[in-house]
């Protein structure tokens, strides 16, 4: 579903969007997905960040 702003007509005016998330977390350091998710790499663009490599 895609709401284009102005391009959307008032038919959802008032309306509720619901959006159920399931999601699961684990750490990426230590390669911890290999044996939660029994993967051998992270999927494509999906990075390990550290302190070091990504200060604030």
């Amino acid at each position: 579903m895609t709401l284009a702003g102005l391009g959307t007509s008032n038919d959802y005016q008032g309306m509720t969007l619901r959006i159920n998330v399931e999601a699961e977390a684990v750490q990426a350091s230590h390669e911890a997905y290999k044996d939660a998710w029994n993967i051998t790499n992270l999927p494509a663009g999906v990075e390990v960040w550290g302190e070091e490599e990504n200060p604030v």
